[in-house]
């Protein structure tokens, strides 16, 4: 019992020293390669009368303007910059972010929109814009 106790750990040992060569090297070709993935929660919709700047604490990558009895408000993605955690991963934010656009669109309220391309980092964020565009382009 005590040699079947031991080759059990020595082959959990071993499964667990293969499974961290193998992340070690995903992170490595990753670096290598450039690739730059976001935070799983690194973003934010952000709503006011004006979008955060580029440098401040919140990075707008797509932004609409709606009318209200008070004004006209802006409402925008935006990516969580530094090593700060957003409250929504991408794909909540653009749910968050479609739903306002049809409520928008659908009470007359909707303006216009905007896709800040320079500021998109990766092929998700690029197709974010792209279906936040498409949905608010739409009559």
């Amino acid at each position: 019992m005590m040699n079947f106790a031991i080759a059990v750990g020595v082959l959990l040992f071993a499964a667990a020293g293969y499974l961290a060569y193998r992340n070690s090297r995903l992170i490595s070709m990753q670096q290598e390669s450039g690739q730059k993935y976001a935070l799983p929660a690194w973003y934010t919709v952000c709503m006011g009368s004006e979008l955060p700047e580029a440098e401040e604490d919140a990075i707008p990558l797509w932004a609409m303007e709606y009318e209200t009895a008070d004004g006209v408000y802006k409402a925008g993605l935006c990516r969580v910059p530094g090593d700060t955690a957003g409250d929504l991963k991408l794909e909540q934010a653009e749910q968050m972010l479609s739903a306002h656009v049809k409520t928008a669109r659908t009470g007359g309220t909707y303006i216009s929109h905007r896709t800040f391309e320079d500021r998109l980092q990766d092929e998700q964020e690029r197709n974010m814009a792209k279906r936040l565009s498409q949905a608010a382009a739409r009559v």
